[in-house]
């Protein structure tokens, strides 16, 4: 239906989005959905970030590539190694200082007055 206002451009409002002297547009065919039945696996796309998040936004480094099916088996065991290359100068957490504050806790008697009501 076309607005008597306009040019020859037809209106989008609510009044005339239902029009029953319009045909409804057809239901897709079966075959319009071709392209969910694939016969082969498709590449993946695989983004990745250094991990900086706000604070460091201009200097955040974003990547992103295709990977074959073929190829993923060789990608994950190259991007494990990178993964292991970034932890080597990671530190160990030291825990000994909160095992001996457990071990002293449990050691002491509750303060008094403690548990009573």
């Amino acid at each position: 239906m076309l607005c008597a206002a306009s040019s020859g451009v037809p209106s989008n409002t609510i009044e005339d989005s239902y029009n029953p002297d319009v045909p409804a547009k057809p239901k897709p065919a079966v075959d319009d959905f071709s392209d969910l039945n694939i016969t082969e696996p498709l590449p993946i796309l695989i983004h990745a970030t250094d991990g900086n998040g706000k604070n460091a936004r201009a200097t955040k480094v974003k990547l992103s590539t295709i990977v074959k099916p073929e190829d993923m088996e060789g990608f994950f065991i190259r991007y494990a190694d990178v993964c292991k290359a970034g932890m080597v100068g990671l530190k160990k957490r030291d825990r000994k200082g909160r095992k001996a504050k457990k071990r002293k806790g449990a050691a002491l008697p509750p303060p008094a007055g403690a548990g009573k009501a």
